[in-house]
């Protein structure tokens, strides 16, 4: 399947921070709806492979929140949050998503 579908669940996305994420605490998913809104709450990840940055997250399976589904179709903005031990935080460089709505 090479396309994201609104209201798609169990389908698990990873990204690639492009750095090493042995002293992160947590790792976030933070973004923009394509209206513009934000994506609330950010999403926690799975550190995949602490030493080259990938981390990971699975649609329809949050557990800390209600879980999470791409609502609409068009263009999301993401960009990932690391936060290191010792309070320090680091941004990744935004991406664009496009999620389209079933059957096309």
């Amino acid at each position: 399947m090479g396309k994201i579908y609104t209201n798609q669940s169990r389908l698990k996305i990873y990204i690639s921070t492009g750095s090493n994420l042995i002293e992160a605490s947590s790792v976030y998913i933070n973004g923009t709806e394509p209206d513009g809104s934000a994506i609330s709450p950010q999403l926690t990840t799975t550190i995949e492979d602490a030493d080259t940055g990938l981390v990971s997250f699975e649609l329809g399976t949050y557990y800390l929140a209600p879980s999470f589904t791409f609502t609409a179709a068009g263009t999301w903005i993401l960009w990932v949050e690391v936060a290191y031990i010792g309070g320090k935080i680091a941004y990744g460089e935004p991406f664009h998503l496009n999620v389209y709505a079933p059957g096309t």
